[in-house]
């Protein structure tokens, strides 16, 4: 049997290439995307940063835009990174793109893993 090293990191921390990884949220992040899935949303891409986001969306304008920067809902957002909020809302068809501060960030950060898993706790 092969053994591996497992290794619990911040956000900060240089990812080996080829690497699984799995990335948990104990915010909210994908608890919101979870639900965004339940509310009809095709797909749910992660952005870097509300910025990266904005930028995504002025070349994808048919997509939604759901996010918060430091825990608060940016003004020009579709939704917050709320999944009470999405539970309400019809996505049916949309693709939604998710900017957070913290978990869409430790995705897009490891987007050269050999595998990547999304959990929240």
């Amino acid at each position: 049997m092969q053994t591996r090293a497992v290794r619990i990191t911040g956000l900060g921390t240089d990812l080996p290439a080829g690497a699984v990884v799995v990335v948990i949220d104990v915010i909210r992040a994908f608890t919101t995307a979870a639900v965004a899935f339940d509310r009809g949303a095709t797909d749910v891409l992660c952005a870097p940063s509300v910025a990266a986001g904005r930028a995504f969306r002025a070349s994808h304008p048919g997509r939604l835009l759901a996010g918060e920067e430091h825990g608060v809902k940016p003004g020009d957002f579709d939704f917050g990174n709320s999944p009470a909020e999405l539970a309400r809302a019809t996505l049916d068809g949309r693709g939604l793109i998710q900017a957070t501060t913290n978990g869409t960030r430790g995705l897009v950060r490891a987007s050269q893993a050999t595998a990547l898993l999304a959990a929240w706790t």
